[in-house]
Order: C-alpha cells, then structure tokens, then sequence
C-alpha cells in the first residue's frame, strides 16, 4: 500500500483535475451563452430592418 502522504497527495491531484475540468465546461458555456445571444440580436436586428424596408415599400 502506499504511505499516505503519497494517497494524500495524488487525491489533492485529483481534485486539481477535477476544478480545471469546472472551470473549462463554465468557460465554455458561458461562451456559447454569449454567442446564442449574438446571433439572436443579429436576427432581431435582421427582422426590424426588414420590417423597416417593408414599411417604406408600402409608403411609396
């Protein structure tokens, strides 16, 4: 078996991975949060200029 300094060590390790591995899946669904909301803008944007072209249209 191995001394238990060694156990402890490896365990602390462990954990190391594990918070990298949180804080790397956060990272990155924060990111796809952000670019979700872009590309949501970038329709809402999209739609009112349509609607603005539409409108114009039926003044002339």
């Amino acid at each position: 078996m191995a001394p238990l300094g060694a156990m402890f060590f490896e365990g602390k390790e462990e954990k190391k991975k594990e918070k990298k591995k949180k804080k790397k899946k956060k990272k990155e669904e924060k990111k796809e949060k952000k670019e979700k909301k872009e590309k949501k803008e970038k329709k809402e944007k999209k739609e009112k200029k349509e609607k603005k072209e539409k409108k114009e249209k039926k003044e002339k």
